[in-house]
């Protein structure tokens, strides 16, 4: 799949996952925005399960209600050049994760990307960014701030990632 200066916008997953796009083998989005999507599960925005790379585009107000509020992570992702910004996890439970980025397994390498005023509904965490144990994400000249409750959790676990 490859999608280029689109808009994906305005979707609705109510069986599970991926409200605006699932990957399941190879992606590439470029000056591509995904925003205003919803889903009843994991990964309002995108939802990767394969390879994909992200180029100079736009994850925001996308909602999930426990994993994933933009982004949901399980292969391989890069996102470059790219602001996650402003999307939700809603469900108010322990198990609720990863407003802007749940990575469950495989890598995720941010590069020149932010991510900033994401949230998930207290008592989850990992507003910003949520890493499942043995999983990696990385930053490369990348901001995670701003997130509601917290940047990036577990603690410690995103190498430059404070709060």
């Amino acid at each position: 799949m490859d999608v280029r200066t689109s808009t994906v916008s305005l979707n609705r997953a109510t069986l599970d996952s991926g409200g605006g796009i699932v990957n399941g083998n190879q992606a590439t989005l470029t000056s591509t925005v995904v925003s205003d999507n919803t889903a009843v599960n994991r990964a309002g925005g995108f939802i990767n399960l394969g390879n994909a790379t992200i180029n100079a585009s736009r994850i925001s107000d996308n909602e999930a209600d426990n994993l994933g509020g933009g982004l949901y992570n399980a292969g391989t992702l890069n996102v470059n050049q790219t602001v996650v910004r402003a999307n939700h996890v809603t469900v108010a439970a322990a198990t609720s994760h990863g407003g802007g980025l749940y990575n469950e397994t495989g890598t995720t390498t941010f590069t020149n990307s932010n991510v900033y005023q994401n949230t998930v509904a207290p008592p989850g965490d990992g507003g910003g960014i949520f890493e499942e144990p043995g999983s990696t994400v990385n930053l490369i000249a990348s901001g995670v701030f701003s997130n509601t409750p917290d940047n990036c959790r577990p603690p410690g676990a995103v190498p430059g990632c404070t709060g």
